[in-house]
């Protein structure tokens, strides 16, 4: 084999193994290909009682009213999120206590995977918190430190 052939050869491979570099996979490929980007963002399917939560993972509904349901019936229709084309995005501030997380619900900061308690997360008060709203924080972080 000659040199130019030799030279010819590993161009075409090094060609094929870019090419085969910039090529995405089915689920991660945004719809007109991988430079196309995504067009339009839309907000996260609704969830939880009455539709009133917004679905923040595939398993985690979280709404002001009523907190956040992870792997529950009410969070159930999350899952359809998978299957959906586009990206939705999570409506709330963004919050440290988990990785890429938002503040979702009142003391809630969640990402896609997990959620924590977060005193950043907190909606203004006015006046005292009742006594279940306190009991309903206590028992949560007992549930939290649970191992």
């Amino acid at each position: 084999m000659g040199m130019r052939a030799a030279a010819a050869l590993w161009t075409g491979v090094l060609v094929a193994l870019w090419l085969h570099g910039q090529a995405c996979l089915v689920q991660d490929c945004p719809e007109g290909g991988k430079r196309s980007g995504y067009n339009s963002i839309r907000q996260c399917l609704s969830c939880g009682p009455g539709g009133t939560g917004q679905c923040v993972g595939s398993a985690i509904c979280c709404g002001d009213s009523f907190g956040c349901l992870m792997g529950t019936k009410e969070a159930y229709v999350c899952q359809e999120e998978i299957e959906l084309p586009t990206p939705c995005e999570v409506v709330g501030e963004t919050c440290e206590a988990v990785a890429d997380g938002k503040c979702v619900s009142n003391g809630f900061c969640c990402s896609s995977r997990s959620c924590s308690l977060d005193t950043a997360c907190r909606t203004a008060e006015t006046g005292q918190r009742n006594l279940k709203d306190r009991l309903k924080e206590r028992l949560i972080d007992a549930l939290l430190r649970q191992p």
